[in-house]
């Protein structure tokens, strides 16, 4: 009997085991982008602040435009997984969340000017969609591709879902407090937004460079 786990989509094989190192890695990649989620949540704010204020209305544009995003690339990122459960795309879409928010400070100023004439409701959330929805996809796409990655056993997918969930639970956590008590005080919202996609392009390097080397050879 094979050792490898189909999938259910088009048949093709994950592999058959993963190194400890790199299903610790994959637990790292939970809890960081976890928490990075939460950084671009609250520093969100302080992007569209200067444009449309910080009311309940912006909050709410934060807020909605992040479930929606994370919702969409939990789905996205479960098929994608199924069809290629391969840690090189994992990491190659968390190299592309990267460079998306890295975009963010130069686009700011013409993405939200131009919202600005649909008023604040719709602005507000227009704005926050363009400017933060693309990172926000990729990221979501990051939890059910950890856990396919990391299940290699049908028997314990519930202790492995369920570990990966808090991991990524406690990163928001410890990002949501970072961001708050540390961050904003410290440092400009742009070089914020170089820092969390920085971080991205940091995990997607290691990966590439260590242990995807470490595969091949």
């Amino acid at each position: 009997m094979s050792t490898s786990a189909e999938t259910e989509g088009d048949g093709a094989a994950q592999p058959s085991h993963l190194s400890h190192g790199l299903v610790a890695y994959l637990a790292v990649t939970a809890a960081v982008s976890g928490a990075l989620v939460m950084v671009i949540e609250v520093v969100g704010s302080r992007v569209i602040g200067p444009f449309f204020g910080v009311s309940l209305f912006v909050w709410t544009s934060l807020i909605t435009v992040t479930l929606v995003s994370l919702g969409l690339g939990y789905a996205a990122g479960g098929l994608l997984a199924d069809r290629k459960p391969s840690p090189d795309v994992l990491y190659g879409l968390l190299g592309l969340a990267g460079a998306a928010v890295l975009l963010v400070p130069f686009l700011k100023a013409p993405v939200l000017q131009s919202a600005m004439p649909l008023g604040l409701r719709s602005g507000a959330l227009l704005g926050s969609l363009l400017l933060f929805g693309p990172s926000l996809f990729l990221l979501g796409c990051v939890p059910p591709f950890v856990v396919k990655l990391a299940a290699t056993e049908l028997r314990r997918i519930g202790r492995t879902v369920g570990l990966f969930s808090a991991l990524s639970t406690f990163g928001s956590f410890a990002g949501t407090l970072a961001t708050g008590y540390l961050l904003i005080g410290h440092l400009a919202v742009s070089r914020i937004f170089v820092l969390v996609g920085a971080s991205l392009l940091a995990l997607a390097a290691v990966y590439f460079a260590v242990f995807r080397g470490r595969r091949l050879a």
